[in-house]
């Protein structure tokens, strides 16, 4: 968004400046120079608005109000304004005067023409409009599918693979093995032992914590074309496509040491995964 906000700037300062430098040598001390200046600066205090609003809109809403903007803009300024002045400097130029000129423009530009811009502005703020509301819909409908996307391919309290997609995956690599002589894969099973005692010492609020800690490490240390996934309760899976047996011997040491890193805090003290003293749980 704020790339937008930019370009907007950078275009001001590039139209405005450049505009400007031709206007002065033509309009001195004129009400239509004055009055195009003014534009200008409103131009910015405008845009400026619509940036300090950006943080309470939606990404679309904040699209369709610079849209709707740049339209007006280009209907009565650019169309409008620039036009009549760029065509009064080409009066001057042929010979006439400030004055003539002006009169001139004023008497060929009438309410009519005005007329059509706004009809024409009309039509498109009502197409531009629907069109965003269309692409706002359709965003819509996508971030849905994602989210059902979500909700069906993953267990819902650790974020990873659930059971499904993850024996959907094992019997693609298993064909994958069948097929390609020279492919393999490995396959990490994992189990947190003894994790009832947890729940039944602490809470099932601190199991669930203890969960999703093991599941992060087993995230961030699988590869994007990995399936690290939960297959119910306290059991989990690993599949590494594409790995030996070494492979997995080395990531299964690294969740290890990992794993034997996490702390959660609870009201009764500091719940560790591994414990020293064997008369705790262990898992």
């Amino acid at each position: 968004m704020d790339e937008i906000f930019n370009e907007l700037a950078a275009y001001a300062v590039l139209h405005f400046n450049t505009e400007e430098a031709i206007w002065q040598q033509y309009f001195i001390d004129d009400d239509w120079y004055n009055a195009h200046k003014v534009t200008h600066a409103n131009f910015i205090n405008d845009v400026l608005a619509i940036k300090a609003n950006a943080n309470d809109a939606s990404y679309n809403e904040v699209i369709e109000k610079i849209v709707l903007f740049l339209s007006h803009w280009l209907a009565f300024h650019i169309i409008e304004t620039d036009k009549n002045m760029a065509k009064v400097v080409l009066a001057m130029q042929h010979g006439c005067s400030l004055a003539e000129a002006k009169n001139q423009v004023s008497e060929n530009f009438d309410s009519a023409i005005k007329a059509l811009i706004k009809s024409v502005l009309v039509m498109y703020q009502n197409t531009s409009g629907k069109t965003l509301e269309l692409i706002r819909e359709i965003n819509e409908r996508k971030k849905l599918e994602d989210k059902l996307r979500k909700l069906a391919n993953t267990d819902p309290l650790t974020e990873l693979f659930n059971r499904r997609v993850f024996l959907e995956k094992l019997d693609e690599e298993i064909a994958k093995v069948t097929r390609l002589p020279n492919y393999s894969v490995a396959l990490l099973m994992l189990d947190l032992d003894f994790f009832k005692r947890i729940n039944d010492t602490y809470d099932h609020s601190t199991g669930d914590d203890i969960l999703k800690a093991f599941a992060e490490i087993a995230r961030t240390n699988s590869r994007i074309i990995d399936v690290p996934a939960r297959l119910g309760g306290e059991e989990f899976a690993i599949l590494l496509t594409g790995a030996t047996k070494n492979d997995a011997l080395v990531m299964a040491e690294r969740l290890r040491k990992q794993v034997a890193g996490i702390v959660i805090e609870h009201k009764l003290g500091l719940v560790g995964v591994l414990w020293n003293n064997p008369q705790k749980c262990s898992f």
